[in-house]
């Protein structure tokens, strides 16, 4: 996504919670800046009224870093990698609707 730029942003961070249609809880969509790590947390409730939570952890990865944070639709980023991994996590009332926004981040 364009909205990184390499580095962990509060516009990024807003633009998957958009992209997901969940509220933010606990003001986690703000990012102080500069930091190299972040978690949001999500709710809603998705078709057929099935409730969802989700908590994506970000982790920035400065040029030279050796592996990421383990994720759903990340991968692991190799020595000099630079950009942002997401792990994500999902509860949800129904297993098919945590698998389907696990999918949507892949």
């Amino acid at each position: 996504m364009g909205v990184w730029c390499g580095v962990l942003s509060a516009e990024g961070v807003k633009t998957i919670a958009e992209l997901m249609g969940l509220a933010v809880c606990e003001r986690s969509e703000k990012v102080p800046e500069g930091k190299q790590t972040h978690v949001l947390c999500l709710s809603g409730v998705y078709r057929g009224g099935h409730e969802v939570l989700v908590q994506a952890r970000f982790a920035s990865l400065a040029s030279g870093s050796a592996g990421s944070v383990g994720s759903a639709g990340t991968g692991h980023a190799g020595a000099g990698a630079t950009g942002v991994n997401m792990h994500i996590e999902v509860r949800a009332t129904d297993e098919s609707t945590a698998a389907i926004f696990v999918a949507s981040v892949s």
